[in-house]
């Protein structure tokens, strides 16, 4: 995830210069605990990993490791009666607790009135300190993270193409990582099935949020018809996501569909397709995906709040990216 402020947001991690330097630089919160030492020698290895394979510098994450840093719950609200265009763009204040049940008490308290979605933040882009949150990831999530936000540190796009690109990139750069490194087949198979779970979902999610999206745009239709309309909608997307998941395998019945969910999932989802496609016109070939990723064009600073502007950006980037794809017809077969 990247934060929503001028891009300091990276999971990754700065490389030691020798085998000397393999620990992590202890700050001003004491002794460093063993397993941050080993994650450490992960980071280093991935981050030769992200320089060869995706053309990317090093970061300044996780430098430093920190204790006593708690996970943190976020608490998305949204209207019933409107999707945002991506979470850059939630005007309604999001609420952050260390405690889940906390923020399900909290979410309980305000359904009435509005659309809730809570989710874990396990790190983001930016000087994001090594914590023990962090350290109880698998060691897939590690990996998927470290590359993930390790890209968002190294281009400027708009949040979409941006979570779009690093979440293809963070799985496919897992399982190719996982593979090189003779890991366990349970990891190679837990990144493999994650990814195939983003394809799925990616999919149903940007289908229904078109759906919602002419609902709510709809003229002259009362609030009680909006949530009548909008029930039925969120259960078909359900049926879809039980009748997806028997077909695939691809674990999708657990989502809860509503307002605040989509217009956070539809930041990741929206170009998922398209940078799929993009991929498996490269013949599948992850340092050439990349390599085409890195050519688009930046989003000027000055667009970053501006709706409008950012969906004329990514109208020129996805016309580019469209060059570079197979049709949508032809990656049913893959």
């Amino acid at each position: 995830m990247k934060i929503k402020t001028k891009p300091i947001l990276s999971l990754c991690f700065v490389l030691g210069l020798s085998t000397i330097l393999v620990c992590c630089v202890a700050g001003s919160n004491g002794k460093i605990p063993e397993n941050a030492k080993r994650t450490k020698q992960l980071i280093n290895r991935i981050n030769k990993f992200c320089i060869e394979e995706l053309g990317i510098s090093k970061t300044i994450n996780f430098q430093k490791y920190k204790k006593n840093v708690k996970t943190t719950y976020t608490l998305v609200l949204a209207p019933i009666n409107r999707l945002y265009y991506d979470y850059t763009f939630n005007t309604t204040k999001n609420r952050k607790f260390d405690d889940i049940e906390e923020a399900k008490k909290e979410s309980d308290a305000i359904k009435e009135k509005y659309d809730t979605y809570i989710y874990r933040l396990d790190g983001h882009a930016g000087e994001y300190p090594l914590t023990d949150p962090f350290l109880s990831l698998s060691t897939t999530r590690q990996i998927f993270l470290i590359i993930h936000e390790d890209w968002h540190d190294n281009i400027s796009f708009s949040r979409s193409l941006e979570e779009a690109t690093g979440n293809l990139l963070g799985y496919l750069g897992t399982i190719k990582f996982l593979k090189e490194s003779h890991a366990d087949t349970k990891d190679i198979k837990e990144a493999e099935a994650t990814l195939k779970w983003t394809k799925e979902k990616a999919r149903i999610v940007t289908h229904y949020y078109n759906i919602l999206e002419e609902l709510y745009n709809r003229q002259n239709i009362d609030e009680a018809e909006i949530k009548r309309e909008r029930s039925l909608i969120f259960t078909e997307a359900q049926k879809e996501c039980a009748d997806t998941e028997k077909r695939t395998g691809a674990l999708l019945s657990n989502l809860d569909f509503n307002n605040a969910a989509l217009s956070n999932w539809i930041t990741y989802d929206r170009y998922f397709d398209l940078v799929w496609r993009v991929y498996i016109y490269t013949g599948k070939n992850l340092k050439e995906t990349a390599r085409i990723f890195r050519k688009i064009a930046p989003l000027p600073s000055s667009v970053w709040s501006d709706e409008n502007k950012i969906k004329e950006y990514e109208k020129e980037a996805v016309k580019y990216l469209e060059g570079y794809a197979v049709p949508k017809k032809i990656t049913s077969r893959f």
